[in-house]
């Protein structure tokens, strides 16, 4: 299966937001929103993971391999998260001196 140059555009269009909408959230003063996109994203990896199960013919390092590729998102919206954190509480240690 190709996609199409359209397809790809909007799925580049779309990581764009979700990263930019990850920012704004990550910078809230709830520290709970930024964790919003990583919670699901994991969720859905672990979803997939108990949902391959019903596929005999996947063997136990596919089904890791795919796990480990799955997260590789929320792994990413973590790193923009605990980054836009520790920028705010410098930030908050720099007013206060």
């Amino acid at each position: 299966m190709h996609l199409s140059l359209m397809e790809l555009l909007l799925i580049f269009v779309g990581g764009v937001l979700i990263l930019g909408i990850q920012f704004y959230l990550s910078t809230r003063k709830n520290r709970f929103m930024g964790l919003l996109f990583p919670i699901v994203s994991l969720g859905y990896s672990i979803y997939m993971f108990l949902k391959s199960d019903f596929f005999s013919d996947m063997t136990f390092s596919m089904k890791a391999y795919m796990f480990i590729a799955q997260n590789i998102p929320a792994l990413v919206l973590l790193v923009i998260y605990f980054i836009c954190r520790w920028n705010m509480k410098k930030r908050r240690e720099k007013g206060a001196v």
